[in-house]
């Protein structure tokens, strides 16, 4: 676990409308609660999102829910009739692809099979059973079903602690003393930064924002993104401008940020920031990213990691567990 919370993104009609009542009916008296779970249209409704669930093939019910609704929709099925109010998930390309991680034991024989239904497989990590793929939202069903898959969802939904750009930090940790007082600059040391991408790197490199070497590792500079990467990148160079720089992206999937964060510490940066999370990270355990940290740690790295804001009262993202 490497936040105090972590938002789910899987949810299933029926239960979408449970809590819905449910939170509703908790300012209510037995008389006006019994009214609402009667009422002819919450039955409708709950009928049709039980049909909808007890109506889905065997390669379906190994997909996640968002994945299920875009495999319908590509059928061409009705799959808001009895739920008029239902959103629906826009995660296909214009293409007919979709991007996936399979959860699965993996082997050359499942790549290979996914490739035969279109798959254009993005990443494999047989440690973390997880591969990610843009595959053609016809073959979902039939990938499902391929011996050794084990669940099929999107790709992981993350979010960036993002905040300003400014290198405030700079001041308020007396960092500037540093460098003036006792010469450190961060000579010596390669810091890696993980972030959705490094986009406008070479106007930053331009300005003097950037040293004129960084490395990127190989294919994953996340392009095109945000550049969030890249701002980063600044902050700490303004801070320790003698420090060497490298980056990565984060991916696509918890298995591909756990492993660029090994790789950059393989790549020697002993110190390592990131600004991501991903809302699938579990609450209660270590997933694959918490492993990677801790291993980078008790290997001698250094890991900072944005937290943000979360658990804010008034800001609507508190959680009770």
């Amino acid at each position: 676990m490497r936040y105090s919370q972590t938002r789910t993104v899987r949810w299933t009609a029926s239960l979408i409308a449970m809590a819905a009542v449910s939170a509703f009916a908790q300012s209510m008296s037995p008389a006006q609660k019994a009214a609402v779970f009667n009422s002819p249209k919450f039955q409708s409704q709950l009928r049709a999102a039980y049909r909808e669930k007890n109506s889905r093939t065997p390669g379906m019910r190994k997909m996640s829910q968002d994945l299920v609704f875009t495999v319908r929709m590509a059928k061409g099925e009705n799959i808001r009739a009895g739920l008029p109010g239902l959103k629906l998930p826009q995660i296909a390309r214009r293409d007919g692809t979709v991007d996936v991680e399979f959860s699965a034991t993996i082997n050359s024989l499942l790549v290979s099979q996914l490739r035969v239904l279109g798959a254009d497989v993005h990443s494999v990590y047989p440690s973390y059973r997880s591969l990610t793929a843009r595959i053609p939202v016809r073959a979902l069903e039939s990938a499902a079903l391929l011996p050794g898959v084990s669940f099929v969802k999107s790709v992981g939904k993350w979010v960036r602690n993002a905040g300003t750009q400014q290198t405030q930090g700079d001041k308020s940790m007396r960092t500037d003393e540093l460098r003036t007082t006792y010469g450190l600059t961060g000579a010596g040391v390669k810091m890696g930064v993980l972030s959705d991408s490094d986009d406008s790197r070479e106007a930053g490199q331009a300005s003097g924002d950037l040293p004129a070497t960084i490395e990127v590792l190989s294919g994953r500079s996340g392009r095109p993104g945000s550049g969030e990467g890249t701002a980063m990148m600044q902050l700490a160079y303004d801070v320790a401008p003698g420090s060497a720089l490298a980056f990565s992206t984060v991916g696509t999937s918890q298995a591909t940020f756990a492993q660029n964060y090994r790789d950059l510490f393989a790549a020697g940066a002993t110190v390592l920031s990131d600004d991501i999370f991903f809302l699938e990270e579990p609450a209660f355990q270590d997933g694959p990213i918490a492993d990677a940290i801790n291993d980078i740690y008790n290997a001698g790295g250094i890991v900072f990691t944005a937290a943000g804001n979360e658990n804010n009262l008034r800001s609507g993202n508190s959680g009770v567990w």
